[in-house]
């Protein structure tokens, strides 16, 4: 006879091995998402730490931009005992229109960005055009421990593709600073001459690598929309309207002026080049018109007063009704004589 021990069926048996395959599974989804949760904070934290740097030397470049003012040589009359200078020659019309020309052109390159139209994508109901190069004159220059610099330099910002990961077939690019002190050196150009000509050496171009691994960078300047003929300033600035373009310098408004805000999108790789990690951020540029720039405001002449004009107090003295004279005496204590016409009686001792 045999003896019947308890046991599981192969049914229950299924059934346990079917429940513990499916906690199994979970417990590898979990493990799977912790890790790439991990990871993306990773790729973010590196991202960010790279954006921060990226912000905050943008931000201490665009905040410092501005416009120097201009002059132009003004010739003394002549004084005398010396040589008389040859009088000025009148300019002609295509003379004029040169130096104008010439000023347009200057007043251009103060501060000046182009952007590229090949690659325009829909942003926030617009279209955005990607980033390509800005120029500008900033009172920010990378300092050096222990070493004096002048203040004022031309800086600019260049984006440049990646080679490396281009030939990968990886579109990344990297954005590259560029400063100098030559301030008319708009294009921070170096000569093709194998040994740096004099003046190169007064003003050396120095490039520094800002950000890498750059998916997109967009660049947009804005600026107060200017006033149109018979419209109400008060109004017009209540509204608050803005004009935003991408490429500055190149319309009449955009020149000899800087914007009133910069405002940047940026896109970063991740680690495995396969996703884009967005960042955006405003900056401000603080430039204010200098007492020189100032349209200058006619002061009223104050005309001296006659005495004939002052007013007079009750007890005859000259000045205004609220000021008494020191060395008047108090004759709230006695009452004027009639013969005395109107001076105080003095009391007797």
């Amino acid at each position: 006879m045999k003896i019947q021990r308890p046991a599981f069926t192969l049914l229950e048996v299924v059934i346990a091995l079917a429940l513990s395959c499916v906690v199994v599974l979970g417990m590898l989804q979990a493990y799977r998402n912790l890790m790439g949760y991990f990871d993306k904070v990773k790729n973010i934290l590196a991202s960010n730490r790279q954006v921060c740097l990226l912000f905050n030397q943008m931000e201490r470049d665009f905040n410092a931009a501005f416009i120097p003012p201009l002059y132009k040589e003004i010739k003394k009359d002549a004084v005398p005992g010396e040589e008389a200078q040859e009088a000025p020659k009148a300019q002609s019309e295509e003379d004029k229109k040169k130096e104008a020309a010439a000023d347009r052109e200057r007043l251009k390159n103060y501060f000046i960005a182009s952007c590229n139209e090949d690659g325009k994508k829909r942003f926030e109901e617009r279209y955005v055009y990607p980033f390509k190069r800005v120029s500008m004159i900033t009172t920010n220059p990378l300092q050096i421990y222990g070493q004096r610099r002048v203040r004022i330099v031309r800086v600019a910002y260049e984006l440049e593709v990646d080679k490396p990961l281009l030939k990968k077939g990886i579109e990344s690019y990297r954005l590259i600073r560029k400063e100098t002190t030559d301030i008319e050196n708009v294009g921070l150009k170096i000569s093709d001459v194998d040994a740096p000509t004099e003046h190169e050496k007064q003003h050396p171009i120095r490039t520094h690598l800002v950000a890498k691994d750059i998916k997109t960078l967009y660049v947009e300047y804005a600026y107060k929309k200017p006033l149109q003929k018979n419209e109400d300033a008060k109004k017009r600035d209540a509204i608050e309207e803005e004009m935003v373009t991408c490429v500055w310098g190149e319309a009449k408004e955009t020149q000899g002026v800087v914007p009133l805000r910069i405002d940047v999108f940026v896109e970063f790789w991740n680690s495995d080049y396969r996703h884009g990690l967005p960042f955006q951020a405003s900056f401000l540029i603080f430039s204010y018109p200098t007492s020189l720039q100032m349209p200058e405001k006619k002061e009223k002449k104050v005309t001296a007063e006659s005495p004939d004009e002052k007013a007079v107090n009750e007890d005859g003295s000259q000045g205004s009704g609220d000021e008494k004279s020191a060395n008047t005496p108090d004759t709230s204590a006695t009452k004027p004589n009639d013969s005395s016409m109107g001076q105080p009686i003095l009391p007797m001792s």
